[in-house]
């Protein structure tokens, strides 16, 4: 049985959430495009963070999915040096 919540389950989706599709996606061509998937990325991040917390008690699974997709945040890095 999947709990409600755990952030990482499909819902019937090809990807978990929008964070991931935002990761799965990057490789777009163009610099802004690259810079704007990337603020994508940045904000997905963050709003997983905040649905995480919004319970007050932020469970293990949640914690370990979050640091799994900050190992990521190179690409981050790749979406503003493409502006230069």
């Amino acid at each position: 049985m999947i709990e409600s919540s755990n952030i990482n389950r499909k819902r019937g989706r090809k990807y978990d959430n929008n964070l991931d599709e935002y990761l799965q996606k990057f490789w777009i061509k163009g610099a802004l495009a690259k810079f704007n998937h990337g603020q994508n990325i940045f904000n997905a991040y963050f709003e997983l963070g905040e649905e995480a917390q919004s319970d007050t008690f932020i469970d293990l699974t949640e914690l370990v999915y979050l640091i799994q997709k900050y190992r990521h945040r190179g690409r981050l890095k790749e979406s503003t040096l493409s502006l230069d």
